[in-house]
């Protein structure tokens, strides 16, 4: 009976000093040369693909997607770009041209509260020599408005087809 207790108890413990154990360096998994903390990514805001929007998925096509602000104040979103798109590049991501010129523009993006329905972000990922279908990655970059420190990022992972 102590045996089989022990034996229960276990996994138990281990999960516990598991989900004390520091997370791994998310900029890094999410695209290199981001300096935004972990904790800030797809946290503060949210992109998503909804079918509302009847995306085509081709390379060189608009894709359009919606960001929604969770936090309780409102992002700002500026910079030299605020959006980058990268390719799936076997265990990294590289990135790669997305065709739009609107994404260098300043925007404020409201509360959930104030805008449910959120604000559309558009690009156009451009993958050279597509023969196949390909990951690739949109992220979006801003700070939370009055501190120009606690930055708000968000990432989506979408198929593009040729």
């Amino acid at each position: 009976m102590k045996y089989l207790s022990v034996k229960l108890i276990l996994p138990f413990a281990m999960l516990g000093l598991a989900s004390c154990m520091p997370m791994p360096h998310i900029q890094e998994v999410v695209l290199p040369n981001l300096n935004i903390p972990a904790r800030n990514i797809n946290t503060y805001i949210k992109l998503s693909d909804p079918k509302s929007l009847a995306n085509s998925h081709r390379n060189k096509d608009t894709l359009t997607l919606q960001l929604t602000n969770l936090s309780s104040k409102d992002v700002i979103f500026s910079g030299h770009p605020c959006v980058r798109v990268a390719a799936e590049d076997g265990d990294s991501w590289s990135d790669i041209d997305d065709n739009f010129s609107n994404n260098r523009e300043t925007f404020v993006l409201p509360t959930m509260k104030s805008a449910p329905q959120g604000q559309l972000v558009s690009v156009i990922p451009f993958v050279p020599n597509l023969t196949s279908p390909r990951d690739v990655r949109v992220v979006i970059i801003g700070h939370i408005a009055g501190t120009a420190s606690e930055e708000a990022g968000a990432y989506l992972d979408v198929t593009i087809n040729p």
